[in-house]
This record gives C-alpha cells, sequence and structure tokens, in this order.
C-alpha cells in the first residue's frame, strides 16, 4: 500500500498561485531571465526527486520490524502459546499480540484478539468436538488454537491479500475459493444462502465480533462486489450498513437479530455465536 502525498510542487510553493491560475506575463527581458532561471531549477528539483529516495511515495509493508517480547504458554491440543511482540517502524512501535501453534506437523501463526477469550472459552466447553464454524478469517487461528474446534477459514486468500494489515505474517494462504464462499454467506441477503454454505463445508455454528462490518470492505472484495451497496462512511458517525448491507446476514447476526434458520447460542460485550436451528 503506497501513501501518497500532495504534489511536490504545490507543497513546497515553488508555482505561485498566478502561475496555476494561468495568469503570468513576462515582458521584459529581466523578466524572461528570471523565468528561465526558475525553470532550470524546477527542473533540477523535479530529476533530484526522482533520482532520490522521494518523499512522494512510501511504502510501508516491508519496512516493519517484529520483536518478540515474552509468550504466555495455552497447551492444549494444538500445544498453543500467545506471542507478544513490539512492531517498530521508524520511531513508531507498538504492541500485538499472535496466537501460534502446532497443527498437521506445521506452525501456525495468526491474530489473537484478548476480547476473544470468552468466547473461545464457551466454544471448547459448550460444542462438540470436531464442531465447524464458519467466520470470518482473523478469527479462525484463535478457534483452532484455543477453543480446539475448527473454522471454515483461518487464513486469507492470496486475492485479498492487500486487506491484511500483516501480509508478510500470513504463514500459508487460504484457498480463494473457500474465502469467497464464506464472504458470500456473509454478504448473502437470503439466509437460506448463508445455510447452503454452512452445509457444505459441515459447519454448524456461526461466530461474528460485534464491530465485523469494518471487514465488509474486504469481504466484498473476496465475493466480487461492490462494498458500496453494502455500507457507508459518514464522517463522525462512521460506517454503517446501506442498501443490501442492510438485510445481508451478516448485519443481521452482528445486530444480535432473529435470524430465519439460526438460534443465538452465545453473547457478551463483543461477540455472538448463532447455530442452525433445529
Amino acid at each position: 500500500m503506497s501513501i501518497i502525498n500532495p504534489s511536490y510542487r504545490e507543497v513546497t510553493g515553488l508555482i505561485p498561485a498566478s502561475a496555476r491560475a494561468g495568469r503570468i506575463s513576462v515582458s521584459t527581458r529581466g523578466g524572461r531571465i528570471a523565468v528561465l532561471i526558475f525553470a532550470l531549477a524546477l527542473v533540477a528539483v523535479v530529476f533530484w526527486g526522482m533520482a532520490s529516495n522521494r518523499p512522494l511515495e512510501v511504502e510501508y509493508s516491508k519496512e516493519w520490524t517484529f520483536t518478540l517480547t515474552g509468550s504466555d504458554n495455552i497447551g492444549g491440543k494444538y500445544n498453543a502459546s500467545i506471542d507478544h511482540y513490539n512492531v517498530t517502524r521508524f520511531n513508531e512501535t507498538f504492541g500485538r499480540d499472535e496466537i501460534s501453534f502446532r497443527y498437521n506437523g506445521s506452525t501456525e501463526r495468526g491474530p489473537f484478539i484478548p476480547t476473544a477469550n470468552n468466547t473461545m472459552a464457551w466454544l471448547k466447553n459448550n460444542t462438540t468436538g470436531g464442531s465447524i464454524i464458519l467466520c470470518w478469517w482473523p478469527y479462525g487461528h484463535m478457534i483452532r488454537g484455543i477453543a480446539e474446534r475448527e473454522p471454515v477459514i483461518w487464513a486469507p486468500s492470496s486475492q485479498i491479500a492487500d486487506t491484511v494489515v500483516f501480509p508478510e505474517r500470513v504463514v500459508r494462504w487460504e484457498k480463494s475459493e473457500n474465502v469467497k464462499e464464506v464472504a458470500v454467506a456473509f454478504l448473502a441477503t437470503d439466509p437460506n444462502v448463508t445455510k447452503e454454505i454452512m452445509n457444505k463445508y459441515l459447519a454448524y455454528y456461526v461466530l461474528v465480533e460485534k464491530d465485523s462490518i469494518t471487514y465488509v470492505d474486504a469481504l466484498c472484495q473476496a465475493a466480487g462486489l461492490d462494498p458500496k451497496d453494502y455500507t457507508i462512511y459518514e464522517s463522525g458517525t462512521g460506517m454503517r450498513f446501506t442498501g443490501a448491507g442492510q438485510d445481508c446476514a451478516m448485519r443481521l447476526f452482528v445486530s444480535g437479530a432473529n435470524v430465519p434458520g439460526f438460534e443465538k447460542a452465545y453473547e457478551d460485550d463483543v461477540f455472538l455465536v448463532y447455530k442452525l436451528a433445529g
């Protein structure tokens, strides 16, 4: 992802307002010489910017440094642990937690959300072993490593890599088809579509975070849909569902509504879990 700053010439003020408006008038030899000098100086500045590390475009994706500061062992079926990192770029540092565990002979790693602890405990203690949960990918590693249940997907596909904060931390990419179908299940305006996709993957539960609206752009990208048909951003109030988004499964789930064909099984301040009815 690139951060594009305003025009270099606009920032430095090298072009007067009158020049931008096309109102420069040069009627004297001295004036023409001054304009020539100015033009040569401008060309020199532009070429210097092209030859040096230009401030116009700054690539961030590979500039973060992860420093492990400690780990908390969880153990369990997959010998899981919560790893604590300091993430640094230039003079900016913040903390990040990740879950890691052994699965099928390899080490898996994914985001860890501390507020999900109670939900993971509920899944582990109130669902049968082997239960499969429909969720968006950031929760998949916790469902497997902590709750010891199976998510339909647990990683993003490479097709939506640009929606991932730290794509370089992804150990294995999920199949594009699987990610797309999960996205379609959450964006469907007919709950029967959601149920059909769950049945395909033998999923019985649905897990959502109450502010999952922030994932709608990624869901739409995975499903090949236009996010403008589902959400709108308003200054002062943030994102809200609109259009097709008002009737989609994701909005119904995160709002705690009665969803045809589903029963609410668990709710806390942050998460909701639904199960298929009947």
